[in-house]
């Protein structure tokens, strides 16, 4: 809990009795270090595959109080207020990844943004790390930096700045749902124009499956007017393949599962039919290229299945080769 000015939280009674000699704050650091620790292995213990995350507050320590500490004033931290050593959590690999609560804007006197941004980018310590961000602060009447349309914005152009954040968290999701300074429109516009595969946390598993075969629907003939419809299967049974990744390429040379632009569709693995719209091809483009990847829980991506090219013909679109 957090401090209440004039009150001080009633452990007392058990702090004498099971102490064992260490000051208050320790013992209660020690107290919170052994709940994330057990709580960790029985996750573990129960789905290896389960990832186990924390969401603190955003400031770890102040310089002031700790060299490691980040350049701010916070009058509460985590670890000399909420007894919460998150940076000890992170170094004895007991989470997978952290998502600190960056509530605050750009040039905040005391906690600025862009200061802890650059001092959590630096203590992710090998796991990965998604900013938390306060998109609710626009509803507050009074937080006058959050009524400026390109806070939001900028605060995830610097998130994309560091290799070492893997994205963004927004507090609250409910807000979006009023469109605050109409980044509900922009963000998905600019910002989330494509799909995204999270990145695979590689101390939990890092094999990746065998690609999906694709099957064309040929039922209706070999020439395709309206639209194509793609069937991927398996053929070996993988217990944690959870989903298909389709992939659409315009051409013959650019084929990049890496850029997210060219992800046609993510479907989960008990759909596996994908009915692809050939009316929707720009008319001069004379041929399309789809493939398709296999994909896990634990987000490790196949290779692209066998890559299928349509032709433009008179009358519609003929298979050139496929699976």
């Amino acid at each position: 809990p957090y401090r209440i000015e004039g009150r001080e939280f009633a452990d007392g009674k058990t702090f004498r009795l099971y102490g064992n000699g260490m000051d208050r704050d320790t013992w209660r650091r020690s107290n919170v270090d052994s709940i994330i620790v057990k709580l960790s292995k029985a996750i573990k213990e129960e789905n290896k595959y389960c990832k186990f995350g924390i969401s603190p507050f955003g400031v770890w320590r102040n310089a002031s109080k700790d060299p490691e500490g980040s350049i701010t004033g916070a009058h509460q931290t985590n670890y000399d207020d909420l007894y919460a050593d998150i940076l000890l959590w992170l170094k004895n690999k007991w989470i997978d990844y952290v998502a600190p609560q960056l509530y605050w804007e750009f040039g905040h006197k005391i906690v600025g943004y862009e200061v802890l941004i650059d001092w959590w980018a630096t203590h992710a310590y090998g796991r990965q790390m998604y900013i938390g961000q306060g998109i609710y602060r626009a509803l507050e009447p009074k937080s006058y930096a959050w009524k400026n349309k390109n806070e939001l914005p900028n605060q995830i152009k610097l998130i994309r700045d560091y290799p070492q954040l893997s994205g963004s968290i927004f507090f609250s999701s409910a807000t979006f749902a009023r469109n605050p300074n109409g980044w509900t429109d922009s963000l998905r516009n600019n910002y989330y124009r494509y799909p995204a595969i999270p990145p695979p946390m590689k101390w939990i598993d890092s094999v990746k499956p065998q690609p999906p075969v694709i099957v064309p629907d040929f039922s209706k003939g070999k020439l395709f007017r309206e639209k194509i419809d793609l069937y991927m299967q398996q053929d070996s049974a993988v217990r944690n393949i959870n989903r298909y990744v389709v992939y659409r390429f315009n051409d013959s040379d650019a084929h990049n599962i890496n850029d997210p632009k060219n992800i046609a569709d993510i479907r989960l693995s008990g759909n596996n039919l994908y009915s692809f719209d050939l009316r929707s091809i720009p008319e001069a483009q004379q041929r399309v290229i789809i493939t398709a990847t296999s994909l896990t829980s634990t987000n490790n991506e196949s290779a692209p299945g066998k890559m299928i090219t349509l032709e433009r013909k008179p009358g519609g679109w003929l298979l050139q080769n496929g699976n």
